[in-house]
């Protein structure tokens, strides 16, 4: 099995650089928690779905 470090670090500096960024499709509160759920289950965007805790 071949180690990923190399692969895991080079993507660490491209972040680091702002030139990968993720695709987030909807932000919620956590009391909005189960919409986000539910949106997920619509399977309708393309990125990740954000919990925030205030």
């Amino acid at each position: 099995m071949r180690s990923s470090t190399p692969a895991v670090i080079d993507l660490t500096q491209l972040i680091a650089r702002g030139h990968v960024s993720p695709v987030i499709t909807g932000t919620y509160g956590l009391d909005d928690a189960q919409r986000a759920i539910a949106s997920l289950g619509r399977g309708r965007g393309a990125g990740k779905v954000v919990v925030t805790i205030d």
